[in-house]
């Protein structure tokens, strides 16, 4: 019998699961059975030798077991501890320049532009999608100065369910580009207004965090009242500390009153156990104890830190004096959005700085796992909740898959003894990608794939790739009978998703009844042209009109009985994109430039 008060079960898994716990960096747990609670919590993770036990203390069947194929496993969602969403604009390029001047001619520029909300959607809506794929389940973003568009950042994190915490940047300093940055005043309002915001909407698992950009960007007084809000709300703050050896003789120049950069953020409240500091490559063992005296933490970026050839953070030595570590992609100074990038470079950057020091060891495989897992949870203060598969800890999860259709992993019968062996997993750390994250959950909802197989249209790229005119289009959608569309010109619905469904038929009357009524030409069709021709034909030779006729009916005819069954699809407007339901083979592109595609469209938007 089942206890009266057993909570139901949303999942039950049967499989190989690898997490880390704080003895072990890497455990690998085969043949287990894990159980998840509706309100997503792991309720159970023991071997399935105790499957009739366990399925008498929670009432549930073996048809209800999921059971996981000999080559697949779960291990715990990535946490990436730092990375600046805005920048996702530009990542993979322009990683050419030190820091200081890196920030002046493409950071600072690009993140001004992100005042456009409608910018600031495309972006976050992206990079939200594309981290959560390559596993990324919690995040720790930037935004911008700009505080409306960082709560569409929060706003987009939580639809598509990432944990995350959001901060709107606050810089009241800014020499090179002077027009992006706040005065004191308005940094500390919209910091405020942000906070308010987000607490007033209380996510479930998307939190503001407080941002002073960096020393360099911040007066005192406005670090100083930054660390009373955080105070006042008992909020995480996060920044940056000891990236560069000229950010930080910069800092000496700037604050001469303070003992170090470290100090800066100590003497103005901004260095608490709720902080975590990006980089520390540059940190003196003086440092180091006060980072560890106040709880606060480190995000350890090695590939930005190795791209833009700040340094290199000495993992092992910030571990020595016990101060919390995780790994950061930081977007876009890294070039890379995957935290599995990060976990590999975490090796190398470890293995450089130790190749000429004798009997002295480098971080391995399985300790930054750790790191990218269960450190990081640790980094932000979620270790209670998340980072591995604890009793009581919510489920964020990635389904890893090495033989997945497409897989850049190729696996041999040496790689299995019995069931997984930690050849395989170590193949998929060291090679693996997104094809291989077949499933991710967050707080035990599965949050990829995403949502009805949803993709976006990207309506900028597609217009310049194409570049097509109405005729070429007007043939595309006759070929294929059925068109989707986005316009980038559209006004956003007041609701976040907004549905309609259209058919073939239903876009070529409206774009021939645009036509007709303006006296237009037919976009390429060709019963439009033989009308053309027939109308041109009766003004010289009314005598050939009968004929035109009879042969554009026996033309339509045929068309009739060749003609399939109509298509339906499911078309979403989200901000400024459409969004399909289907995978479409065609895409009817809108711009202002063609206003009977933005009529129709607009039409098709007030219908809904």
């Amino acid at each position: 019998m089942c206890a009266a008060q057993t909570p139901p079960l949303a999942h039950i898994f049967r499989g190989t699961f690898v997490h880390s716990t704080w003895t072990c960096p890497m455990e690998v747990l085969r043949d287990h059975l894990l159980g998840v609670s509706d309100s997503g919590k792991i309720v159970f993770l023991e071997e399935s030798s105790q499957q009739e036990k366990l399925a008498k203390e929670w009432c549930f069947k073996p048809c209800e077991i999921r059971e996981l194929s000999h080559h697949e496993f779960f291990m715990p969602g990535l946490v990436d501890t730092h990375i600046h969403a805005p920048q996702y604009a530009f990542a993979g390029s322009n990683v050419d320049l030190p820091l200081l001047d890196w920030l002046t001619k493409y950071t600072f520029p690009t993140e001004q532009k992100f005042q456009s909300t409608d910018l600031a959607e495309e972006v976050y809506t992206r990079v939200v999608r594309r981290t959560l794929k390559n596993g990324t389940t919690t995040a720790c973003y930037f935004g911008t100065i700009h505080t409306d568009s960082s709560l569409i950042l929060a706003e987009i994190t939580d639809k598509f369910g990432q944990r995350a915490f959001v901060g709107k940047v606050c810089m009241d300093l800014n020499d090179t580009v002077p027009e992006y940055k706040e005065t004191t005043e308005e940094s500390v309002k919209e910091t405020e207004r942000f906070v308010s915001e987000m607490l007033q909407r209380n996510y479930s698992r998307v939190k503001p965090i407080v941002t002073p950009r960096f020393s360099l960007s911040c007066t005192e007084t406005l670090m100083s009242k930054l660390g009373n809000i955080a105070k006042t709300h008992d909020l995480h703050i996060q920044s940056h500390v000891s990236e560069n050896r000229e950010e930080v003789e910069a800092v000496k120049s700037l604050f001469p009153d303070y003992k170090n950069y470290t100090d800066v953020y100590d003497k103005n409240n901004l260095l608490t156990n709720k902080t975590v500091m990006a980089h520390g490559c540059y940190l003196s063992e003086e440092e180091l104890n006060i980072f560890s005296e106040r709880g606060a933490s480190i995000a350890h970026c090695p590939n930005s830190n190795l791209s833009l050839s700040s340094g290199l953070l000495n993992v092992l030595e910030v571990l020595k004096n016990k101060v919390k570590i995780g790994l950061g992609t930081d977007v876009a100074g890294g070039y890379s959005y995957s935290m599995l990038d990060a976990i590999r470079r975490a090796v190398m950057v470890s293995n450089v700085l130790l190749i000429n020091k004798v009997n002295e060891k480098s971080l391995t495989l399985k300790e930054v796992f750790r790191l990218a897992t269960l450190g990081g949870s640790q980094a932000l203060g979620l270790d209670s909740a998340i980072g591995n598969f604890e009793v009581g800890k919510e489920f964020d999860a990635l389904l890893i898959n090495p033989k997945a259709s497409d897989s850049p992993i190729d696996l041999f019968y040496g790689d299995f003894v019995g069931d997984i062996s930690e050849a395989v997993i170590q193949k998929f750390l060291y090679l693996g990608d997104d094809r291989n994250i077949e499933e991710v959950y967050v707080g035990g909802k599965q949050v990829v794939p995403f949502s009805s197989s949803v993709s976006f249209v990207n309506v900028p790229t597609l217009l310049h790739i194409l570049g097509l005119g109405d005729r070429a289009l007007a043939d595309l959608i006759q070929e294929f009978e059925w068109q989707v569309a986005g316009i980038s010109s559209l006004q956003k619905p007041n609701s976040s998703a907004m549905g309609c469904t259209i058919t073939s038929s239903t876009l070529f009357k409206e774009e021939k009844r645009i036509r007709r009524r303006r006296g237009e030409r037919g976009g390429g069709e060709k019963e439009e042209e033989e009308k053309d021709e027939q109308e041109k034909e009766e003004k010289k030779k009314k005598k050939k009109k009968k004929k035109k006729k009879k042969k554009k009916k026996k033309k339509k005819k045929k068309k009739k009985k060749k003609k399939k069954k109509k298509k339906k699809h499911q078309v979403f407007l989200i901000g400024n994109e459409f969004v399909l339901s289907d995978t479409c083979q065609v895409i009817w592109i809108a711009s202002d430039r063609n206003p009977i595609q933005t009529s129709f469209l607009k039409r098709l938007y007030s219908a809904v």
